[in-house]
């Protein structure tokens, strides 16, 4: 997992807004709040349009958080959605991240049951406050946490 600090100074969860990568009229607004190195891993990674999704000042424009993900699952176990990338530019808009992820991840159903059951990411761990880069450390986040 790629993690990526976010340079914005501020955070202010009262005007925030939430793009997924799905294309509008041709354009994939969420782009222009990721690093174009994180771009080209979105590209070459087939990260999941629905999936993945920025978090930005809809006042400002200045970006808070991003979250690349795709289904993938663990150990051949069902239900999972793996996390390629994480950006996020302070421990309050990474305990927002990780809870709009969670929102986000854990209510999608398909056909009356819910999709996916857990959400992990490889070579890292997933603190409450912090991402943290730990080479061979798998992190897991259950339904229900």
């Amino acid at each position: 997992m790629i993690i990526y600090k976010i340079n914005t100074t501020t955070f202010n969860r009262n005007t925030t807004c939430s793009y997924n990568f799905e294309s509008v009229d041709g354009d994939r607004i969420a782009l222009n709040h990721i690093p174009l190195h994180i771009c080209e891993l979105y590209y070459s990674s087939n990260a999941d349009d629905m999936l993945s999704f920025v978090i930005y000042d809809m006042n400002t424009l200045e970006d808070y958080s991003f979250i690349l993900l795709k289904e993938s699952n663990l150990d051949d176990r069902e239900g999972g959605v793996e996390i390629l990338a994480i950006g996020y530019n302070c421990s309050e808009s990474y305990r927002d991240l990780l809870s709009q992820l969670k929102f986000h991840v854990f209510c999608i159903t398909e056909n009356d049951e819910y999709k996916y059951q857990y959400i992990w990411t490889r070579d890292a761990i997933l603190t409450e406050d912090e991402a943290i880069t730990s080479e061979g450390r798998t992190s897991v986040m259950e339904r229900g946490e």
